[in-house]
């Protein structure tokens, strides 16, 4: 069974938890964290979902991944919306002066993920495999432009 998790709600979670703490924390540097964390937990997914589809692995494990997936894609244009740099960051100042530009591509990412998700949901496999390889070029298209190395510097063109 396919289930949705509201993205606000859990952007809420994730944007308020540093708050939480009891220790002084540096906002920039905890928004960099969670776009970390997000970007990065949606990379492994979609890299296990892509070999669970070649290897085939069982639908659950399947549903697990694109259901990750799908959970952080709907996540990006909430946890960049405030521009933040600190060590470790990849985001290039790019992102905040093309908003218009990044945000489009967030949603279309977004809107890949749930129709992947929704795809394996239905075991559809090959639309699956389809649409990961779709999801899998919006995202390198948005890192060419959007992405640099640690820290803001943009990549060698």
């Amino acid at each position: 069974m396919f289930i949705r998790v509201s993205a606000p709600l859990l952007a809420s979670i994730l944007a308020f938890s540093p708050v939480l703490a009891e220790d002084a924390v540096d906002p920039a540097r905890e928004a960099v964290l969670a776009r970390g964390q997000v970007m990065s937990d949606m990379g492994k997914a979609l890299r296990t979902l892509q070999l669970g589809l070649r290897q085939g692995a069982d639908i659950a494990t399947l549903l697990l991944a694109a259901e990750t997936v799908d959970m952080n894609a709907q996540l990006i244009g909430n946890v960049f919306q405030t521009e933040a740099h600190a060590e470790g960051s990849e985001a290039l100042p790019a992102i905040w002066q093309n908003w218009d530009d990044f945000s489009q591509k967030a949603a279309a990412a977004a809107e890949l993920s749930a129709m992947l998700a929704e795809a394996v949901d239905n075991e559809d496999l090959k639309a699956a495999g389809d649409l990961s390889r779709k999801l899998t070029a919006a995202c390198a298209a948005c890192h060419d432009v959007y992405r640099g190395k640690p820290d803001g510097v943009a990549p060698a063109q």
